[in-house]
């Protein structure tokens, strides 16, 4: 080597990782070792070019960036005489204007500084480089690594390694730096995501309370009795609902039954069902009042029907006795507020609470619970007295409107519709299976069972006539009905008697004009038949019902009459 240099001792804060090149000077004196100068070096002529600062050093080149280039992408390294340290951080080297000591200074290493140099001297180690290290920095530059020459080529192809060289000095620099400021990687744990608590569409302070119940029924003596989130086979169910075919499952249920401590037992039940939408609740809706029509309880009978207004989207209302040795009646109100079905079912003995009283109380509980439903509450519900809901026969009676005759037991079966084969009471003067005039003819019968009381084969004949329009149909209604009355001219065994008038206020687009009588006919001896007779003119059609009691087995007067005019109710929902 040309230069020579002085070992002076390191400076404690000089720290192994820091790459310092030092400065070439001209000859001077040092201000401090008092060390011979180094003289200045001969500038070769500006005719000649210098091209080898891009040309990688000669063999015996001690240049730190070809030690690297060797270390980190060489071809096979070169062998290279070992260099003599030196400090380049000499504090009596000489500080040129230009260089800021502040920037010499580094701070000491950090933990995971210093394991990323260990880390590159193995790198280092590893590829057997000879005097390569990142401890020492070179003597000095060769006196013609930044010579030119005439001779030298032009080409790009020997630059190549140069500046892969100067690449990978910058990435392992950088990876020196970067691993020994970054901060421990932040963790992002995700929030879970926000769970919508949707509250119930119904919960048990949607049911009747005390409170409302004292509105149907004041000082009764209220008390809640039992609540069910869950309904099983022998849970206490809405009377006149003991099916739900065709209903969907409902999302929530809510029972709750009140009692009181009076004398006619008097009972309350509320039945709230939700529904996913309000096309199944309106579904469970219309399967409920179709259970409500029939009333499959037996023994049903169905006593009245109201239609309620201003009471959710829709509603409905039937009443019905329960015939036993001692009658219970039933108010059944149904109501559908968006997507929940309400039931209320208020019981007493032997009379009934009327549904104006019922909605009082189921008010207050309809109008906690609409706003969650997305229906209608309770506004000003009203009512007014109609024919019950229509039935899977429409046009014809069902058992549930024929009441029991002995307390206590019998039960009404029906057959289907068939062809007329009623004798009738022998007063008519007509024969009904054949008399001109209808278009169509249908009978239907009904027999009492399980009464032992009952005579053989009792029952009531139904039969119906369509004619062509309503003044046919009340013409013959009024001719049969007069060979009624007349019979006892025609026939001297015949007795006639118990006139009674039929007419329904509930359907006023239908004119309904009728009678009832009691038709005894002698058969010699002892012997007396007798047949309860009703000839009603519905529109176009005659309805004609006959029932043969007995001296002491009779539905009666009054009873028979609204079966009557139920049978004619009926007539008008074909």
């Amino acid at each position: 080597m040309t230069d020579e240099h002085h070992e002076q001792p390191r400076p404690e804060e000089v720290e192994d990782w820091q790459i310092v090149e030092p400065e070439e000077t001209t000859a001077a004196p040092h201000p401090e070792s008092g060390s011979e100068t180094t003289p200045a070096k001969q500038q070769k002529p500006a005719t000649e070019p210098d091209h080898s600062a891009w040309m990688r050093p000669a063999v015996g080149d001690d240049m730190r960036t070809s030690e690297v280039v060797g270390a980190l992408a060489p071809p096979e390294p070169e062998v290279l005489p070992e260099a003599e340290p030196v400090d380049v951080f000499d504090e009596a080297a000489p500080v040129t204007p230009d260089e800021n000591p502040a920037e010499l200074e580094s701070p000491a290493l950090s933990t995971e500084q210093a394991a990323a140099v260990a880390g590159a001297r193995a790198a280092l180690a590893r590829h057997d480089v000879p005097g390569a290290s990142l401890d020492h920095a070179p003597e000095s530059y060769p006196e013609d690594t930044f010579t030119t020459h005439d001779d030298a080529p032009r080409s790009w192809t020997r630059m190549i390694p140069w500046i892969a060289g100067a690449l990978a000095l910058t990435l392992v620099v950088f990876g020196l730096v970067y691993s020994g400021t970054r901060k421990s990687p932040i963790v992002v744990t995700p929030s879970p995501t926000p769970t919508v608590s949707t509250p119930p569409v119904v919960d048990d302070a949607d049911l009747l309370t005390v409170a409302d119940v004292e509105k149907i029924a004041p000082k009764a003596g209220w008390e809640v009795s039992q609540t069910f989130t869950k309904l099983t086979p022998t849970t206490r169910r809405i009377f006149c609902q003991n099916s739900t075919d065709g209903q969907a499952n409902p999302t929530l249920t809510r029972q709750r039954t009140l009692t009181t401590t009076s004398t006619k037992g008097l009972a309350a039940l509320h039945q709230i069902d939700a529904y996913a939408t309000a096309a199944d609740a309106r579904n469970a809706f219309a399967s409920k009042a179709a259970n409500l029509a029939t009333c499959g309880d037996v023994p049903t009978w169905i006593k009245r029907a109201d239609a309620v207004t201003g009471f959710g989207d829709e509603a409905a209302s039937v009443s019905v006795v329960m015939q036993d040795l001692v009658n219970e009646e039933h108010t059944i109100l149904l109501s559908r507020s968006g997507t929940v079905v309400h039931a209320y079912d208020i019981s007493q003995v032997n009379k009934g609470v009327s549904v104006n009283d019922v909605l009082k109380g189921a008010s207050q509980a309809m109008n906690r619970q609409c706003a969650t439903s997305g229906g209608e509450c309770a506004q000003r519900p009203s009512t007014h007295a109609t024919v019950p809901p229509p039935t899977g026969t429409p046009g014809w009676l069902i058992p549930s409107d024929l009441p029991r005759v002995t307390k206590g037991a019998g039960l009404w079966t029906s057959t289907d519709t068939r062809n007329v084969t009623t004798k009738g009471s022998q007063c008519e003067n007509v024969t009904l299976a054949s008399v001109p005039g209808p278009t169509k003819r249908e009978q239907r019968t009904y027999l009492m069972t399980q009464d032992d009381a009952a005579p053989q084969t009792f029952g009531i004949d139904e039969v119906t006539l369509t004619f062509k329009d309503d003044k046919t149909a009340r013409g013959f209604a009024d001719t049969l009905q007069k060979n009624v009355r007349e019979c006892e001219k025609r026939l001297e065994t015949a007795k006639v008697s118990e006139f009674a008038k039929v007419a329904s206020p509930f359907n006023k687009k239908v004119t309904i004009v009728g009678d009832t009588a009691l038709v005894q006919q002698a058969m010699g001896g002892t012997e007396t038949a007798r047949f309860r007779t009703a000839v009603v003119s519905v529109g176009n059609k005659v309805v004609y019902l006959v029932s043969n009691p007995s001296a002491s087995y009779d539905l009666g007067n009054e009873r028979f009459v609204a079966v009557a005019v139920r049978a004619a109710e009926r007539a008008t929902q074909e």
